[in-house]
């Protein structure tokens, strides 16, 4: 059972880390191609490499079923009736582990990132996940779910921001 003190730190942490995804990948999706072609090049990998980061962990939160260390939050913890699964296919979160972690041999030469699908995924699993979690949401709860709600059928649709991709040294283009 949750204590009082885990579940006021979850909703800080879950809520800020939402807020976070949605600012991010607002700056990358609309404005990484721009970036990546200037001497901040490295501005637009920071944002690329910080949105794989929060996509891996948002889907290691959704898809587990065990708590592996102790002070870990899963999802199934905060929504009981939570079926547990990956937004990330087996590819994507492999490439992500080779990419992010470690100095490794086997980085694929080229990577081919489907980001702006792998972003909407999260997101509409964030949305889904709240739906899940018992008892009326607070109202910056309520508020974070109509951004993201407002950010998945405006600004995404109207850029079409599912087309974005990266691959290679371009970052945030239109495949």
């Amino acid at each position: 059972m949750l204590t009082q003190n885990q579940l006021d730190e979850f909703d800080e942490t879950f809520w800020y880390h939402a807020g976070v995804l949605v600012s991010q990948s607002k700056l990358y999706l609309l404005g990484g191609e721009r970036l990546s072609g200037t001497p901040e090049y490295a501005a637009a990998d920071a944002l690329f490499e910080m949105l794989l980061v929060r996509l891996r962990t948002f889907d290691s939160f959704f898809s587990a079923t065990n708590i592996q260390q102790q002070d870990d939050a899963i999802a199934t913890q905060f929504a009981a009736n939570w079926n547990a699964h990956h937004f990330l296919t087996a590819d994507e979160r492999q490439n992500i582990n080779k990419r992010l972690p470690h100095l490794t041999y086997s980085q694929p030469p080229v990577h081919e990132w489907p980001i702006g699908q792998m972003v909407h995924r999260c997101l509409g699993t964030i949305l889904d996940f709240l739906q899940h979690v018992p008892g009326n949401l607070t109202p910056r709860w309520a508020y974070r779910r109509q951004e993201i709600t407002d950010y998945l059928a405006g600004e995404f649709t109207q850029h079409a921001l599912d087309d974005i991709w990266t691959e290679q040294n371009r970052h945030a283009h239109r495949r």
